[in-house]
């Protein structure tokens, strides 16, 4: 066990939730049996009308490292995500989805990755995709998985996030990034806090991704495991671009096209927010200005688009990932 005796805990993990009741209660006991103890949680219950806040307060009362935070009412996912991080005192942040789980040694292996170089600002695990029972899905090609919904979802590829060229790493996420778990890693806080964080549109993960990119190297732990949850319940499954909007953020009155148009402005102004060469700033503009002319990604944008316009009826539950 490590116990850090300074009054700031070393890691700080952010939980959104919202009626998170089916879950919860796993994440935070995978948490708990960390081979790493100096930690803290802050637990942001998005105004839940379920047994979310009954099953926290339980947890707190038998763990001071807990921190359970209600929100009087729903402010979206963005604001959520941002006050997680807001209420954090730890040296390093991560943020934690409630249905997802970390293996035991998962703090512990992305600490000493962090702390070994401090040109790294942020350390991520390996990933499994795991279903509601815990089940991992099925495997049909290498780190490729199946899920009966037939998404076909691609983990762990081989990038150079370690590159010393902050262009070969922002290229990295831009086009080898797509469901972006990375962004559930462990990250210097101070470094965090100089970024967008979670803003309020769709696919801001990936933003934070390219500005983290490029202030510094981004490692995978194979050693660690992210179990990541599939459902249908979370903001993944929501068909709607209304429903997506009202999940990011309850006064966002922009569709799926506006999301993506601000995803571009946040690749954009990544390449200028932080001191970087001349010579490896325009080479992640002409990285950018390729992609952006890129067929393909005008038609997966289209395609996105025709499909939140299908505009489904389905309430919002627990999509607070």
């Amino acid at each position: 066990m490590i116990i850090n005796n300074s009054k700031s805990p070393k890691v700080s993990i952010g939980i959104p939730v919202y009626n998170g009741e089916k879950y919860i209660e796993l994440a935070l006991d995978s948490l708990i049996k960390q081979s790493f103890q100096d930690f803290e949680i802050i637990i942001c219950d998005n105004a839940s009308t379920d047994k979310t806040e009954e099953i926290c307060r339980s947890f707190q009362s038998q763990d001071k490292r807990i921190l359970y935070h209600r929100n009087p009412v729903n402010i979206g996912a963005a604001n959520n995500y941002k006050k997680a991080f807001q209420l954090a005192k730890g040296q390093f942040f991560k943020w934690m989805a409630h249905d997802d789980k970390c293996s035991a040694n998962y703090l512990e292996e992305c600490v000493r990755v962090l702390e070994d170089d401090p040109d790294i600002v942020m350390s991520f695990p390996r990933f499994v995709l795991i279903d509601e029972n815990d089940n991992p899905f099925p495997l049909i090609d290498k780190n490729t998985y199946a899920t009966p919904e037939g998404r076909i979802i691609t983990t762990n590829l081989k990038r150079n996030f370690m590159s010393v060229h902050p262009s070969e790493r922002y290229w990295e996420v831009l086009y080898q990034t797509t469901e972006c778990y990375e962004f559930f890693g462990l990250a210097h806080r101070d470094i965090i806090e100089k970024t967008s964080q979670h803003d309020a549109f769709y696919g801001s993960d990936k933003v934070l991704l390219c500005e983290l990119a490029m202030m510094g190297k981004i490692k995978e732990v194979p050693s660690a495991t992210g179990y990541f949850r599939i459902h249908g319940e979370q903001s993944q499954s929501l068909k709607s671009s209304k429903e997506r909007a009202e999940w990011i953020s309850p006064d966002l009155n922009y569709g799926a096209f506006m999301s993506r148009v601000k995803c571009v402005q946040g690749y954009y102004h990544s390449i200028f927010a932080y001191p970087i060469s001349l010579s490896e700033r325009f080479k992640c503009l002409w990285t950018l200005m390729i992609w952006s002319i890129n067929l393909s990604n005008w038609q997966s944008m289209l395609r996105e688009v025709l499909r939140l316009k299908l505009n489904f009826k389905k309430p919002l539950q627990n999509a607070e990932n």
